[in-house]
């Protein structure tokens, strides 16, 4: 349950980084570059999460 928790948190997070003014709420509607930046930045928090 903690991994799924710190996920979700680290989706919130990308999400946060990459459109921090926009409420999205469908992955469908997210740039394709957006997207890539977004997965990026979660496969180095999966990174960490399982170094830890």
């Amino acid at each position: 349950m903690r991994q799924y928790v710190e996920f979700a948190h680290a989706i919130g997070v990308a999400m946060r980084n990459n459109c921090p003014t926009i409420e999205w709420h469908s992955w469908k509607y997210v740039s394709e570059n957006v997207k890539k930046a977004v997965m990026d930045q979660l496969l180095v928090s999966v990174a960490n999460v399982e170094n830890n």
